[in-house]
């Protein structure tokens, strides 16, 4: 049989998702195309047997139409057609995590900023303004709609509102690059990141999150999966199967979190002095009565305060951060579990084992063989 020949077509060119279909295109043997990576050129005469595209106009989404093979939207920016398949992020649930990690982190003041062009981060903001309400804080929309791609205009806009408004606040970005501009116009605005203001990008892209002055915490989701399971779905049509009625949803898989939001909202100045002290000696082995020292009041009261503040007992927090860097370590290099346990501060595999069983429900090995390749 012929080797199947498909075109990956980007508007808006995410390498996460180029990765994920070129994982998939390697594994089926396909011919792979593509658009998008240097420029775009609208393909109106491909002559291959599927597309995976990420639509934006409405120029392309009319020559898609007229495209006779298996065509799977990952964007949702436009109507699709009823024999596409559509793979796209869980929108609600980057909403519901984004506000939970502000929430956790004591923010009472919260703000989506972008635009609202998509069914799918429409769910996201109503997720996000939801759950922020149902956890007691006021969360607001700043939309840079009518300046986006105007960048002088955007950055006074943006500049002017991070001067009024009141800190600390925690901003939920539309996407990594609108995040890093959201950490350099509070800056350039003289707001500290992230101590007045925190920011969180949303789709953890390692171009735009490097670019950024302070490392940007985003949300991850996982884009790479989005491209691989896009590009299943377009195997399956041209295998028979009609595109499924409704959007194939990719679950995130967490806050990735960095130093833009590693910071408390309104909270005792105990408490910030106990977070700080937690992360300068993540690897060390320390307990509550280390971290009450640290701190300015009787250790009975640095855990009401801690408590209260976070949801979490000192010794919960430290474990957390500590499995958080156990991820990081194994997301970002081979190294041994042994390796990852000292590094990450557990000292041991048993108590990276049963750390990770207790917060994840799984085994340190589990959580990385579950990893997206």
């Amino acid at each position: 049989m012929a080797r199947r020949r498909i075109l990956l077509a980007q508007e808006y060119y995410l390498h996460e998702v180029h990765l994920g279909v070129a994982r998939f295109a390697r594994e089926a043997g396909w011919i792979l195309d593509s658009v998008g990576y240097h420029s775009f050129v609208l393909p109106t005469d491909y002559p291959g047997d599927g597309m995976v595209i990420h639509v934006h106009s409405q120029a392309f989404a009319d020559v898609v139409t007229t495209f006779p093979g298996a065509v799977v939207d990952v964007s949702g920016s436009r109507p699709a057609s009823p024999r596409w398949g559509v793979v796209l992020t869980d929108g609600w649930a980057i909403g519901v995590m984004a506000a939970e990690h502000f929430l956790g982190k004591g923010y009472r003041r919260m703000a989506y900023v972008g635009a609202q062009d998509t069914a799918s981060v429409g769910l996201r903001v109503e997720a996000f303004l939801t759950t922020a309400s149902h956890g007691g804080a006021a969360a607001e929309v700043v939309s840079t709609r009518n300046v986006r791609g105007r960048w002088g205009a955007m950055d006074r806009m943006l500049g002017a509102w991070l001067e009024t408004v009141e800190a600390p606040v925690a901003l939920l970005a539309e996407n990594d690059e609108l995040g890093s501009i959201l950490v350099h116009a509070a800056l350039d605005a003289g707001r500290a990141v992230p101590d007045e203001v925190g920011v969180l990008g949303t789709g953890n892209q390692l171009l735009a999150r490097d670019l950024c002055r302070v490392p940007l915490s985003s949300v991850d989701s996982r884009a790479e999966e989005k491209g691989y399971r896009a590009a299943a779905l377009v195997q399956s049509m041209l295998d028979g199967t009609a595109a499924p009625p409704e959007p194939v949803l990719i679950a995130p898989a967490g806050v990735v979190e960095r130093a833009s939001t590693q910071a408390l909202g309104e909270v005792h100045p105990a408490v910030r002095q106990a977070m700080a002290f937690l992360r300068e000696h993540l690897r060390t082995p320390i307990g509550v009565a280390d971290v009450a020292r640290a701190t300015s009041v009787s250790r009975r009261r640095l855990q009401d305060l801690f408590r209260r503040a976070t949801g979490r007992t000192v010794r919960q927090e430290l474990e957390r951060l500590r499995v958080q860097e156990a991820c990081r370590i194994m997301r970002e290099t081979d190294a041994k579990l042994l390796a990852v346990a000292f590094e990450s501060g557990f000292g041991n595999l048993v108590a990276l084992d049963r750390a990770f069983r207790r917060t994840l429900g799984c085994t340190p090995s589990v959580w990385r063989r579950d990893q997206p390749a």
